[in-house]
Parts: C-alpha cells; sequence; structure tokens
C-alpha cells in the first residue's frame, strides 16, 4: 500500500495544486486534511478493519509525501534551471580546486 501511494503522489499533488492556487495553500490544505484524517481514524477505526486500516495508511503517506515534496516545487519557482546550473558548475569547480590544493599543501609541509 505505501509503495502505492508513493506511486500516486506526483498525481495527487498535481491534482492538488490544481484546485489550490499558491503553495502556502497546498500546505495549509495538506495538514489540515491530514489533521482532519487522523482524528477520524483515531476515533473510528478499530485494530479488526484491515481495509480502513490499509486506506489509512494511504492517505497518510500520500500526505506526508506532498510535505516532504513542496519545497522542491517551491525551489524551482525560486530558482529556475539556468541559475542552479551555473551555482553547480561554480561550486564544483571551487570544490575541487580547493579540495587539489589541500592534497598539494598537505603533501608538502610537515
Amino acid at each position: 500500500m505505501v509503495g502505492f501511494a508513493d506511486i500516486m503522489q506526483p498525481l495527487y499533488f498535481l491534482a492538488v495544486s490544481k484546485v489550490v492556487s499558491n503553495q502556502k495553500s497546498v500546505i495549509i490544505f495538506v495538514l489540515m486534511t491530514s489533521m482532519v484524517f487522523c482524528t477520524l481514524y483515531l476515533f473510528f477505526v478499530s485494530g479488526k478493519n484491515i481495509t480502513l486500516v490499509m486506506v489509512g495508511l494511504f492517505i497518510l503517506r500520500l500526505n506526508m509525501q506532498t510535505m516532504a515534496v513542496i519545497p522542491y516545487h517551491i525551489n524551482q519557482l525560486v530558482f529556475p534551471i539556468e541559475c542552479r546550473g551555473i551555482a553547480s558548475g561554480v561550486m564544483n569547480f571551487g570544490g575541487r580546486s580547493i579540495g587539489a590544493l589541500a592534497m598539494i599543501v598537505c603533501e608538502y609541509t610537515e
């Protein structure tokens, strides 16, 4: 059931994003549905009904995965791919240069 929730999560996030207008509202919507569902789940589901337990795990997993994915979508809106590509290249060049310099300094100093 958890694997199926992982497969369905992008479609769920897309549907929620279409219905709810901005990112802040998406976060509030997901938190509110999780809170309401958890409350109903605790009060009405007994351990004997395995179907409701599986449905509950599915819905909770969808909501938690959506909460985990939202920062990546916000990051793509704030930092477009060109900006991220240039930053990655500059940091890669700087990191490799400093790493090579550190090996030289370590080798020739006592």
